[in-house]
């Protein structure tokens, strides 16, 4: 034991003699077990609590998305007549889930529905609402802190449910933003503040302090933010569906500071859980019957005129809507992927569906693969990494670690072995001498165990221990990614087990085998003799002969030390190669990344893109109008040469679309603007004088059918003053009917702030602050001292923003003073109810300036609400609520058509361009421009460079290309353009001229008179006009087409056509697929050449005698075209298109008649999308256009209602259906792919100091092999610099040749990595002869390369020479 403890002693000195080489070799093994632990105990937590996590939300197996499909349906389908479509998919699937399990189908499944909201705050915060169903079984919601669900529920099913304004908040979103469970939140700007937190609010302070720790509903309709659309925190949550709360295509990381998720009463989106037997018709229930059993308690999701009344949280455009159903399959060993395609075809395919009793098959979206059902794996899933992203890096993670670990083991056992074998060879001759001494080989070999115990305990403890802490930097880097709650930290057993104890039997059983292995070849004498024994081979010779063939002194000395040591010679190569490798993978993907931000938007010279809502060609209401947001013009109806000035000028504004005074013209919004001046004008108008007719209720009608409030509560019903008095004559016709005066008090609260006030009917006002007490129309102090209530104040001092001064009493239900059993609560109620119904009345009641001011104001997104209030503060600024009606300007903007397209399962949009379009560059990677080539052929076309990858065309090649397009349709059946007869429509005004203004201007009391027919539709009637109707209590009822489409007899069909074109050019542009064609082959693919005809009978009848055409500059053109007028207008449809033809050839005779062509594509432009230079967003900051599906622009095909007990939907809809800005798509872009590069940074620099730490072992080997020689020369008096020139510099031939080599591979690497991405739909662009790329994976491989040689040579400086020489 003595002498193994002297040996032992030697050995340890041995051990620290070279210091770096044993920190090099303890730092490999400590990287090696920190890793493992590491990914070890961090993915295992992961791991568990994403497991957790889907178990407790019961994650999907599949969604369903019905976005974009088309219904098909036999005559036979009951559900063809629910022509809500989201209600019908809705009712769908409940037949089908209730089908299959009656039937005890392996595919039975549960379902539920989820929609989702994206409201963007200008304080850069972006939040979904996601709709909370407290009984969702599928992707239900997990509270993490806070009220439990249990609660909501008993509050959500109570009579005044108090959730409507209670929300959930992803919990890494609240804590990033610093919001506490109680706070209250705004999720769209509003005239307080654009901040998340109210209490933050920039604009106005808001003080909440009063009503802290109180529930809002408590207070807010009491108070002064009664009309703010606030919510209260009640806790932190999420749901297993939006584990990565990805919050649309545009965000495809998520980003928890920036953008949060708030669950939210469905209600608040215009749904609600009703029983179906009581929201259906008897049709519908018998139906379900078939496949429900108890169908009186059976609930379903339901969006009519009701609940839609309850919508607080409108979308501005389909983009920011997102809804889809959520399965999971009740059978747990089916397959998923396959059921989910057997699912998708009983939805898809007619003969399948009729196997489980529907009648009816959807068509799915030309992008979305053919399917509606996507399985959880599918990649196809717009959204499949909101569920995948969590297990795909925590796979990665796993797999990039355990790599990493083996190879870091893997060099840390190659260089042990080099550093054994070169220990062993330095110490032969003495361990010869001790064996000839009488020394047993196994007391040396025992004697060199300390050197693996002490790596594997120094590095092995180590590494673990300083793991552990480290799970929380990991699952912390995940949080801010995630919404999953984490697991109890792991301590990793086997991470312990395998490496630290491992790692030591594993370097113990190299180090025996590797002494064993040299005592056992050489001899005793062989030993003792070992540096004068030379072993060589013909392969040794050959190698030396080559690296020592030149004739100087110097390279046939590095020669022969090379070649002297042929496993460091490949060492040093392979290393030098992989490093090589790896830094020019670092220094092209960043850049790449780079390129693809720079590409994917380059020649785009708009900052703005908005695709409309598509206009179908056969239903020519649906197509837009414009206007110049810039120009303030109003119709020159006195001069019809000014008029066309304006046309030809692009100067008509928002103005000339100002509808006229009398609301009874109103029954089409269809090309109007409801805008400031039009909605503070008092002179509104119902003009009513025909038998049988109720003024007072049409009036209530038309209000309420823009304003719903109106009728919530109750003030249609108390526009006559003696109704109200008599619910307040006495103390027990008060009790019965204080609802209704409670409704006073609660209208009274959530209105005193609203905009408008300022605007006062002069009968009801005297000055700014009174009352006109002579009004008979209000409740006077007299009228209630009759009645016995003395001491009332029934009309008091108005403030000056038009509320009640002192109006805090109003704060306090009248329930509470009935309540308290006060004697006096019948007086004080009385008279409060006096005064608050003097405010309603003055102001509101058979008011229509308000009811349309109002009913605008409520129902428009927060964005236009701010907008209008701004304009109200501001009398410069106008706002506009439009229909059908686009801003556009001749100088920044450009019109085209838009088509979808797809090749091959491929899906992308073709854009439809003019000749002289400034807003979008077409170049190619050479810089030309090949709008020139566009336009030579009809059939040329230029794609961008990511659809010419992904579809591996090019320049010359032929591509046969599917476009899809939209249609109304009869029966199914596209309807045919020409089945629409303009030849009643009339723009007559009452002294016989014609303009704009009266064509969609149709009295109440005169519908009969003019509007669109339709042979298909309805032959005898108009299409689109509202009729007097007095047996019903709104005296109107719905147009044809409503009533139509509510029958679903009428619907929309998607449909598509194949042309093919020759590519005549590749864009330079990346990102998103797309082409470009000739704007005039877009018409007529999309068949808008024959909505042109259609059109050009409107643009007929409306210059069919234009006022004072004979005079003004324009007067002989102008005279000649009416002159021609009437010949080209048709009473016969089918000729359309050859009256259109005429008129074409005419306008081609000279540059005069041209103008009358530019007036008419300038009236009637034919586009869906626009692309802008303004930075302004005009479609947002000017005022919002809204549209209708089917062109019906009544007040039942815009909202919807009732009519003689049947329920009509309206079909309104935001204009705008996709909008980009290119600065924020930057923005985003840029976050994603700077996350990109810091991961990619993060793994080559994790490599690249592996590398380095391996080269400066080597190099450390070599010149520690050669220190004799490098002592006797430095003795000899060589310089330094020398000397590192000569065992320094032997390597750098291999550095230059390895630098080449790996250079080469990185480019085939990243060219793999590029195509195996664009095969999933992603195109990066690798541009391989870029310059620099060569030179700076030069530079950073020498950068490496000499770092770890000069760190050896002053490790090498520190050794006395003597010692050195006599040590060797």
């Amino acid at each position: 034991m003595k002498k193994q403890k002297l040996f032992f002693k030697n050995m340890f000195k041995n051990i620290i003699k070279n210091q770096l080489q044993l920190v090099m070799v303890i730092l490999l093994m400590f990287l090696s077990v920190f890793v493992f632990t590491l990914t070890d105990s961090s993915s295992q937590r992961l791991t568990k609590s994403r497991d957790d996590f889907a178990l407790k939300s019961n994650l999907h197996d599949a969604v369903i998305k019905f976005e974009g499909s088309t219904y098909n349906f036999m005559e036979t389908d009951e559900f063809r007549t629910i022509t809500n479509t989201e209600l019908r998919n809705e009712i769908v699937l409940n037949y089908l889930k209730n089908s299959l399990a009656k039937s005890n189908s392996d595919l039975k499944f549960d379902f539920d529905r989820t929609e989702a909201r994206n409201f963007a705050l200008s304080s850069g915060k972006t939040l979904k609402t996601i709709s909370l169903d407290p009984d969702k079984a599928v992707d239900s919601f997990v509270v993490s802190v806070g009220m439990s669900l249990a609660t909501w529920k008993e509050y959500e099913n109570s009579l005044n449910d108090l959730t409507r304004r209670w929300v959930y908040v992803s919990e890494t979103f609240a804590k990033a933003n610093d919001i506490q469970i109680n706070d209250v939140i705004r999720v769209n700007d509003d005239a307080f503040g654009t901040s998340v937190k109210v209490k933050d609010s920039e604009k106005f302070a808001v003080d909440l302090t009063d009503y802290e720790n109180q529930d809002i509903n408590s207070w807010i309709t009491n108070s002064l933010y009664s009309s703010m659309n606030w919510f209260q925190v009640v806790g932190y949550g999420a749901s297993a569906n939006f584990m990565a709360p990805i919050i649309d295509y545009t965000s495809p990381l998520p980003n928890n500071v920036n953008e949060g998720l708030v669950y939210v009463n469905p209600k608040n989106f215009g749904w609600q859980k009703n029983y179906l037997e009581a929201s259906f018709s008897n049709e519908i229930v018998t139906k379900m019957q078939e496949v429900i059993d108890d169908i009186k308690n059976y609930k379903v999701f339901n969006n009519n005129t009701e609940t839609q009344a309850l919508e607080t949280l409108r979308a501005v455009s389909n983009q920011d809507k997102e809804v889809y159903y959520s399965i999971k399959f009740l059978n747990d060993k089916l397959n998923i992927d396959q059921a989910a395609t057997q699912l998708n075809d009983l939805l898809t395919d007619l003969n399948k569906a009729q196997t489980v009793g529907l009648t009816s098959n959807y068509k799915p979206a030309s992008d979305s693969f053919g399917k509606l059902v996507y399985s959880i794996n599918d990649g196809d899933y717009d959204y499949k990494l909101r569920t995948s992203m969590f297990p795909m890096i925590v796979l990665y993670f796993r797999l990039i670690m355990y790599v990493s670990t083996v190879v870091i083991v893997l060099i840390g056992v190659w260089i042990l072995i080099i550093i054994l074998k070169n220990n062993i060879q330095k110490t032969f001759g003495q361990n010869g001498v001790l064996i000839s001494l009488g020394y047993k080989k196994r007391e040396l070999i025992l004697s060199n165990l300390l050197y693996p115990i002490f790596i594997s305990v120094i590095g092995g403890i180590a590494g673990y221990l300083l793991a552990l802490p480290f799970q929380l930097f990991v699952t912390n880097i995940f949080a801010n990614f995630f919404t999953i709650n984490f697991a109890d930290p792991d301590f990793s057993l086997i991470g312990l087990g395998t490496m630290v104890f491992g790692l030591f039997g594993l370097l113990l059983g190299i180090t025996l085998l590797t002494y064993w292995i040299m005592f056992s070849k050489y001899s005793t004498l062989q030993m003792i003799n070992y540096e004068n024994i030379t072993t060589t081979s013909n392969f040794k010779i050959k190698f030396k002969k080559l690296l020592t063939k030149r004739k100087n002194f110097d390279s046939r000395f590095k020669g022969a030390i090379l070649s002297s040591s042929i496993s460091k010679f490949v060492s040093i190569t392979s290393v030098m190669l992989v490093s090589s490798l790896i830094v020019a993978v670092g220094v092209i993907s960043p850049d790449m990344l780079n390129n693809y931000a720079k590409y994917m938007y380059i020649d785009n010279e708009f900052d703005n893109q908005i695709e409309y809502q598509t206009p179908m060609y056969n239903a020519p209401t649906t197509f837009y109008k414009t206007y110049n947001p810039d120009s303030g013009a109003v119709l020159p109806t006195a001069s019809s040469s000014k008029l066309l000035e304006m046309y030809l000028a692009n100067e008509i504004s928002a103005n000339v679309y100002a509808p006229k005074d009398d609301i009874g013209t109103l029954t089409d919004l269809n090309y109007k603007n409801l805008n400031k001046d039009f909605l503070t004008n008092l002179n509104l108008n119902l003009d009513v004088s025909g038998e049988g007719l109720d003024s007072a209720i049409l009036k209530g009608t038309i209000i309420s059918s823009v304003w719903s409030d109106y009728k919530t509560y109750k003030l249609d019903q108390y526009t006559n003053k003696q109704k109200f008095l008599d619910v307040i004559k006495d103390e027990q016709s008060l009790k019965e009917r204080l609802e209704d005066i409670e409704n006073l008090r609660v209208f009274y609260l959530k209105y005193r702030n609203t905009i408008g006030l300022d605007i006062r009917r002069s009968e009801f006002f005297k000055g700014a602050q009174q009352f006109d007490s002579g009004n008979t129309d209000l409740v006077s102090n007299t009228e209630l001292a009759d009645m016995g209530i003395d001491g009332a104040n029934a009309q008091p001092i108005l403030a000056k923003s038009g509320r009640i001064q002192k109006d805090s009493i109003y704060e306090k239900s009248f329930y509470d003073d009935l309540d308290s059993g006060s004697e006096t609560w019948y007086i004080f109620t009385a008279r409060d109810a006096a005064a608050l119904y003097n405010w309603a009345r003055a102001f509101f009641m058979d008011n229509l300036q308000q009811g349309f001011l109002q009913g605008i104001y409520v129902s428009s997104p927060e964005s236009m609400r701010r907008i209008m209030s701004e304009s109200f503060v501001d009398d410069s600024k106008q706002f506009n609520a439009l229909f059908n009606v686009i801003p556009y300007s001749v100088v920044t903007d450009d019109l085209g058509v838009y088509l979808d397209a797809a090749v091959k399962n491929v899906a992308f949009k073709i854009y439809g361009i003019e000749a002289d379009n400034k807003t979008q560059l077409l170049l190619n990677n050479k810089g030309t421009d090949l709008k020139q080539k566009l336009f030579a052929n009809k059939d040329n076309i230029v794609i961008n460079s990511a659809l010419a990858k992904m579809l591996k065309l090019k320049v010359g090649d032929e591509v046969d290309i599917e476009h899809f397009y939209q249609a109304l349709a009869n029966a199914g059946n596209e309807i045919d353009p020409y089945s629409w007869n303009a030849a009643e429509l009339s723009a007559k005004s009452a002294d016989g001229s014609t303009n704009q203004q009266e064509l969609y201007s149709r009295s109440l009391l005169n519908s009969q008179d003019k509007g669109w027919k339709n042979s298909t539709i309805a032959t005898d009637r108009f299409v689109y006009n509202t009729e007097i109707d007095t047996t019903s209590e709104t005296l109107t009822k719905p147009t044809v087409m409503s009533e139509v489409v509510n029958t679903g007899d009428v619907g929309k069909v998607t449909a598509s056509t194949n042309k093919t074109y020759k590519v005549v050019g590749i864009s330079r542009q990346f990102g998103t697929p797309k082409a470009w064609i000739q704007n005039s082959v877009a018409k007529t693919i999309s068949g808008y050449e024959k909505s042109q005809a259609v059109l050009f009978q409107v643009f007929l009848k409306e210059w069919e005698n234009p006022k004072d055409y004979n005079s003004g500059a324009n007067s002989s053109l102008l005279t000649e075209f009416v002159n021609r007028n009437k010949s080209w207008q048709t009473n016969d449809p089918t000729q359309s298109a050859n009256k259109y033809q005429e008129f074409l050839n005419w306008t081609n005779e000279n540059a005069e008649h041209g103008k009358i062509l530019k007036l008419f594509t300038n009236e009637y432009p034919i586009f869906n999308y626009k692309s802008s230079q303004n930075n302004e967003f005009n479609d947002i900051s000017k005022g919002v256009s809204a549209s209708q599906e089917f062109g019906d622009f009544s007040s039942y095909g815009l909202n919807g209602g009732t009519s003689n007990s049947q329920s009509i939907t309206g079909y309104q809809m935001a204009a705008i259906n996709n909008a980009i800005k290119i600065d924020l798509a930057l923005q985003i872009q840029t976050r994603v792919i700077n996350n990109i590069k810091i991961i990619v940074y993060y793994v080559i620099a994790t490599l690249l100091f592996l590398c380095l730490i391996i080269i400066t072992l080597i190099v450390n080997l070599v010149i520690v092999k050669y220190q004799k020689i490098i002592a006797v020369m430095k003795v000899l008096g060589y310089k330094d610099s020398y000397i590192l020139k000569i065992f320094v510099g032997m390597y750098l031939p291999i550095v230059v040749v390895t630098t080449i080599l790996g250079f080469i591979l990185g480019v085939v690497v990243m060219s793999l990595v590029t195509t195996n991405m664009t095969s999933s739909g992603i195109v990066l662009p690798l541009f391989i002869f870029t310059w620099w790329y060569p030179i700076a994976t030069l530079l950073i491989v020498w950068i490496i390369y000499t770092s770890s040689s000069i760190t050896s040579w002053e490790i090498l400086k520190r050794i006395r020479l003597l010692i050195a020489v006599q040590e060797s």
